[in-house]
């Protein structure tokens, strides 16, 4: 799970708290993740797509609103959470929201696990 992201001012680890996964909006699946997620639930790519997944113009997603979150959203926090889409575990590290200097811009998202890095201190020899 990524935790930093080099040239980034701040840090993330993923509490799996669920947050992300009950903003309204969509969760993109590419080829890939339907394939993992699918062998990871013991699927086919065709039953899983056709049990999860709806098609949108941009491709295969799962819609979440503010009265139903992702359905893989569990107790213990993502069901699929080691064959997640690349859209959730690159999060938050997408290109929207990062400025030209690695700081978080237009990002108004209720995650409480981001932190700012601390600064390091330059010594002189």
């Amino acid at each position: 799970m990524k935790t930093e992201e080099k040239g980034t001012p701040f840090t993330f680890k993923c509490a799996r708290c669920g947050e992300c996964c009950r903003e309204h909006g969509f969760v993109f699946f590419r080829r890939d993740d339907i394939r993992r997620a699918a062998a990871h639930l013991g699927m086919t790519q065709a039953a899983f797509t056709a049990r999860y997944l709806i098609k949108t113009s941009d491709g295969w997603a799962i819609a979440v609103t503010n009265r139903k979150p992702c359905v893989f959203l569990s107790d213990k926090g993502c069901a699929i959470n080691e064959a997640k889409p690349v859209q959730c575990s690159t999060f938050p590290y997408w290109k929207e929201h990062i400025g030209k200097t690695g700081e978080l811009v237009g990002f108004d998202r209720p995650c409480k696990e981001i932190k700012k890095a601390k600064k390091q201190s330059k010594t002189k020899g």
